[in-house]
């Protein structure tokens, strides 16, 4: 059986989807960019294809926010890296110097983008003020590490020279190096997340040192991490997932009450050079050892401070 077409029935369709859309383009601005606001961006970017007169008015409403994602899986994946530059340059440049509190981006791969661009992005979330600030720049795909570095951003020794009201920071595939002495800008830092970031033992040890009221701190696919030293007094949550060249951790935290650790089975040397499993010291000085396995390929030391310390571990 076949179908026909129907001419008539055709343009009253037209004709109804051509009012329906002059009625919502008859809306006022305020309520447009109350309906977009809420939509996920991906949604939000599809309505300048539905309704051509709304083609601005998405970024127009999600320059109004103070909280800038673009982190949208299904966004992300529809955009290459220079439209998603340019979706950003473009509502920082609406939003002015509006307030931001919260600037997320994911962004793969970086080749596509001057490395200048993005670092201009934190400094301007930082300087309008953010509280947190999220740079994904993971490149999908690349199994090979030190093919991949060559693409890793390097983030400019001055960038949180000055202060501001970060308190939360998660950086992926970036690379941090000299840590300047007094550094401002982190020292509101609590919550700090590093995720296949190029950073030596010695800038991560500075790095911490500068954040004074650390609550969380997380690395993952930190390669370069040989001998990890993390010592704060506010410290309460460690996860260290996948840094396979780690080989000795020692964690000064009287306050730490969570610790993951997803990697090498960790043991501690003793003085008499003996391999014995990592021992936590609680705050009424009980200890918890992990049980002996197989003797590992490498050895892991875990200190706490001597005062009191706490963790909670699982099997």
């Amino acid at each position: 059986m076949g179908f026909e077409s129907n001419p008539k029935k055709c343009a009253e369709d037209m004709g109804r989807s051509s009012s329906e859309e002059d009625r919502l383009s008859g809306l006022a601005d305020g309520v447009v960019y109350s309906i977009l606001s809420m939509l996920p961006l991906k949604y939000a970017v599809h309505t300048s294809a539905l309704f051509t007169k709304w083609a601005h008015k998405w970024l127009h409403a999600l320059a109004a926010s103070e909280v800038l994602d673009f982190t949208d899986r299904d966004f992300v994946r529809g955009q290459s890296p220079a439209q998603i530059a340019a979706t950003v340059d473009s509502v920082l440049a609406i939003h002015g110097s509006a307030p931001i509190r919260v600037l997320r981006v994911a962004l793969s791969p970086l080749d596509a983008v001057r490395r200048g661009v993005v670092v201009g992005w934190i400094a301007a979330a930082l300087g309008r003020g953010a509280r947190e600030v999220g740079v994904d720049l993971a490149r999908r795909g690349v199994l090979d590490y030190a093919k991949g570095r060559a693409s890793l951003l390097q983030l400019p020794g001055d960038l949180f020279q000055v202060e501001n009201s970060l308190s939360v920071l998660s950086l992926g595939r970036c690379r941090i190096r000299d840590i300047p002495q007094g550094a401002a800008g982190f020292a509101g830092v609590t919550s700090l997340s590093l995720d296949r970031v190029d950073v030596t033992d010695d800038a991560l040890r500075d790095l911490v040192s500068e954040c004074r009221l650390l609550e969380f701190l997380s690395l993952r696919s930190c390669h370069l991490l040989v001998s990890v030293r993390v010592a704060g007094e506010r410290l309460r949550g460690l996860e260290i997932v996948g840094c396979m060249s780690t080989r000795d951790l020692q964690v000064a935290a009287p306050a730490l009450v969570s610790f993951a650790f997803y990697g090498d089975i960790l043991y501690s040397r003793d003085y008499y050079g003996e391999t014995e499993p990592v021992e936590f010291i609680g705050k009424d000085n009980t200890t918890t050892q992990g049980r002996r396995r197989m003797p590992p390929r490498r050895s892991c030391e875990t200190r706490t401070c001597p005062t009191s310390a706490s963790a909670d571990t699982t099997s």
